[in-house]
């Protein structure tokens, strides 16, 4: 397979940068990779062994975008493109998340406006020492770049504190934006604090101002035993 061609001239399609990730020479991909943004250090023990998709949601009103999800063991890469009417394709931007055990899930919602989606994730996994979390995570697109509109905690195993362990399992809801209302994430959290177990509800909605989606109120909190 011949070199792919990175200039500007010649810009490919996320499908065939997709489709050297797959097939290209092993040098070739490690190249490619980097110039992604892909510096994974594990990245010589997973080349070979690369999950790869290509998505054409509809991420900007005035730009046709795409998303290139590159998994290679437990990291995965978001690769933003975009290409405005007329022109080539370029690369954007580089988001990455851990994919603890394969967890991770990707959709597309249109959470503030009709018509313009933003990039749901679940279980996007953070490790700290024995402690181990998973975040809902809502991904808007803003001038090219990715940038996180919500991270809600969605699992958690923690450490005991004292003599009681925690855990936490939550699980969520949404309801698309329409043309007179925007959406909202509705969250249930089930909480375990040793022998007591307690019922959280949340609810999330667009706030213009924090250009974020934030708390409508306080939660509701039920003990359940």
């Amino acid at each position: 397979m011949q070199p792919l061609n990175l200039a500007a001239q010649q810009r490919p399609s996320p499908e065939a940068i997709a489709n050297t990730l797959r097939s290209g020479t092993r040098t070739g991909r490690t190249t490619l990779a980097r110039h992604l943004g892909i510096s994974d250090p594990n990245w010589t023990n997973c080349v070979d062994d690369l999950q790869i998709n290509v998505d054409h949601p509809h991420l900007d009103r005035d730009t046709e975008t795409s998303v290139l999800r590159v998994e290679c063991g437990y990291d995965l890469y978001l690769v933003l493109f975009g290409r405005k009417p007329g022109s080539f394709w370029k690369k954007l931007d580089t988001l990455f998340l851990y994919d603890a055990y394969n967890n991770a899930t990707l959709a597309y919602q249109s959470l503030i406006r009709p018509g313009v989606q933003e990039l749901v994730v679940q279980n996007a996994a953070t490790v700290s020492g024995n402690l181990y979390e998973c975040y809902f995570l809502v991904i808007r697109v803003v001038d090219g770049h990715l940038l996180t509109a919500l991270a809600a905690l969605e699992t958690s195993g923690e450490p005991r504190i004292g003599s009681e362990p925690r855990s936490l399992k939550s699980t969520f809801t949404i309801q698309p934006a329409t043309a007179s209302e925007l959406g909202e994430i509705d969250q249930v959290a089930h909480l375990t604090i040793g022998s007591r177990s307690f019922e959280v509800h949340s609810s999330y909605s667009w706030n213009d101002h924090l250009s974020a989606f934030a708390k409508d109120g306080a939660d509701d909190i039920s003990q359940l035993r």
